[in-house]
């Protein structure tokens, strides 16, 4: 039904009430045809009644003696033959033999058996009567009679009754042949007022159609318009009283508020269009400056990496990095200053030690001298005793102290390896603020990515929309080239930080390089110690053969000759002591210190003095 347009479903309601009108006057008619029989049948059942109680009256004389049964018959005949009713009704009188008794309009028909009588349909018509007399004991039969004035037989009704003791079949009949002009002069009559009426319920309903379906369709040709977003289009019938005007004026509101929204969207997007392209020209600026920053941070990372590289400690990052850089700016002028102090500490160990050595070399060959002269000259000896014996006192002493030199230089170059290990866990720093930073640019990579995706969306929205979304599909296409060329940049940066994590891997194996020179330092260092331990034990025996000199002389020679020895293997110990120690000041000397002592960060006093130079073509930074 919901596919059926309203005027064909009015038409079919129309149609429905002619249909009923129609089959209401059908049953009346039949319900009217109905009666007729009903009231015929009803009349012949009265007039036999009538006609039983004057043969029963009859009959009771008969029984009471009065009169004989043939007296009583023949005057209950006379008195039935007598009867009239209607325009033709009559009683006749026929016995269970079908031998008629009393016929009064055709008396010739009197005491004939009428058991081949039959009507033109062939209806055996008294076989019938007594038939429905025997069984029924009253009853109607229908049949073809001769109607006076009419050639044909007519349809006939007629009702018998059996009067059992006297076995009669009394009976009367009425034609019903004007029973079916009535029936039709009731039809044509319940018809003419049917076609009026459908004739004049058609008219109504074609107005009442009309006055629905065309106001209707204005509406829907103004609501066509309305869709088509022509909001200035008419809206008719909106001064009507009735349903129609009611929804006219709600598709004035309709129209008006859709008007206002579709205003308000346009006003919106343009306000969307508006802040998309102040966010795109300041997204643009960003993406700018970070490349500018990350070159920047790129380049000063690698400079002070091939500084590293080359032994070159001496400088600093001092210009700040811009932004969340700048901590790894600080972090490394620290690990640089840190690695600094460490070596110019083992630096000036390392000196004091080459001194100690060559002052130790010197006291080896003297001591070698005199102890030949010792040996070729015993007889100086007690006169040199005191001599030697401050000498070789002022010899254990310098022993001592270039033994605790030598501790010191043992446990700075301790210290310098743990410095070096801090320097590879602040490189190691670095490494993971790089990875830090490729996250970073990950996350970056996905926003433009769900930038991308966020924008293809648009544009199938702004697509299916239609020409409404047109601008929006431009803005939502620039979004998405937006997002491009910034996953573009991203997967740049990516590859820039990772070729700074090679160089930061590079730093780390040169700083692991240092710790493992610093180890070999140590190392010799120990040796150093070892042979100092010696000497001064070289030393102390020394010291206690003087103290026994005086009190045997004897034993001068032989500890002159073990005296030669030791001093020839202190001689050898302090040569190679000698060389160790100029091999480490060689080694430390490699590394290029800076003479200044502080970093010189922006604010900071040390920046207050500061100076430029150029080196390798590059400008050095101030230093730690």
């Amino acid at each position: 039904m919901s596919r059926l347009g309203i005027a064909t479903r009015l038409y079919l309601l129309v149609g429905l009430s002619l249909f009923v009108v129609c089959a209401a006057m059908f049953l009346s008619l039949q319900t009217s045809s109905e009666q007729l029989t009903e009231e015929r049948k009803t009349l012949l059942q009265t007039v036999d009644d009538a006609a039983l109680s004057i043969v029963a009256r009859q009959h009771a004389l008969e029984q009471s003696g009065t009169v004989t049964r043939a007296e009583a018959q023949r005057a209950a005949l006379a008195e039935l033959k007598a009867i009239r009713y209607g325009d033709n009704g009559y009683i006749w009188v026929n016995d269970l033999d079908r031998v008629m008794l009393m016929h009064p309009i055709k008396p010739e028909l009197d005491g004939q058996n009428l058991s081949g009588m039959k009507d033109p349909d062939g209806l055996a018509i008294f076989v019938e009567f007594v038939k429905v007399a025997r069984a029924e004991k009253s009853g109607f039969v229908a049949y073809q009679w001769p109607k006076p004035g009419v050639a044909e037989p007519v349809a006939k009704l007629s009702h018998v009754v059996l009067f059992e003791p006297w076995g009669w079949v009394i009976g009367n009949g009425v034609y019903v042949d004007d029973l079916e002009s009535k029936f039709w002069q009731h039809a044509r009559l319940g018809l003419g007022v049917a076609i009026v009426g459908a004739g004049l319920m058609l008219a109504a309903a074609l107005s009442i159609v009309l006055s629905v379906t065309k106001p209707v369709s204005r509406l829907r040709a103004a609501m066509g318009r309305i869709a088509e977003e022509d909001f200035a289009a008419d809206v008719p019938d909106t001064l009507r009283r009735d349903e129609v005007g009611a929804m006219a004026r709600t598709l004035v509101s309709l129209r008006d508020s859709v008007n206002e929204r579709v205003q308000m969207r346009l006003a919106d997007i343009e306000e969307q269009r508006r802040l998309l392209d102040e966010e795109k020209a300041h997204a643009e600026r960003l993406r700018a400056a970070h490349a500018d920053n990350l070159d920047v941070v790129v380049r000063e990372l690698g400079a002070g990496l091939a500084r590293l590289a080359d032994c070159n400690i001496r400088m600093t990052i001092d210009e700040p990095f811009p932004g969340d850089f700048e901590q790894l700016r600080r972090d490394f002028n620290e690990s640089i200053a840190t690695f600094q102090a460490t070596l110019v500490e083992v630096l000036q160990q390392t000196h004091a030690l080459q001194e100690n050595g060559q002052e130790m070399r010197q006291a080896a060959d003297n001591l070698a001298k005199r102890t030949e002269q010792q040996a070729a000259a015993l007889e100086e000896t007690s006169a040199a005793l005191v001599e030697v014996a401050a000498t070789v006192n002022a010899s254990a002493e310098r022993t001592q102290e270039t033994r605790d030199l030598v501790r010191e230089a043992k446990a700075s170059a301790l210290r310098s390896g743990d410095v070096v290990r801090d320097a590879v866990d602040a490189m190691h720093r670095i490494e993971t603020a790089s990875t830090e930073i490729n996250q970073i640019i990950g996350v970056i990579d996905e926003i433009a990515f769900q930038t991308n995706l966020l924008a293809l969306n648009a544009g199938v929205e702004a697509a299916r929309a239609g020409d409404a979304g047109k601008g929006f599909a431009v803005v939502a296409q620039e979004v998405r080239e937006l997002a491009q060329r910034s996953a573009k940049a991203a997967k740049e940066i990516k590859g820039l930080i990772a070729n700074s994590a090679s160089e930061v891997s590079a730093g780390v194996q040169l700083v692991g390089d240092t710790g493992k020179a610093l180890d070999r330092i140590g190392a010799f260092v120990a040796e150093i110690d070892e042979n100092m331990d010696a000497i001064a034990t070289a030393a102390t025996e020394q010291s206690a053969g003087l103290q026994q000199i005086s009190a045997a002389v004897n034993s001068i020679d032989e500890m002159t000759q073990q005296n030669a020895a030791m001093v020839e293997e202190t001689t050898a110990i302090s040569h190679t002591l000698a060389e160790e120690a100029s091999l480490l000041a060689s080694l430390v000397g490699r590394f290029k210190l800076n003479r200044r002592g502080a970093i010189r960060e922006p604010g900071s006093p040390a920046a207050k003095g500061a100076w430029r130079r150029e080196e390798d073509g590059t400008h050095h930074s101030r230093a730690a």
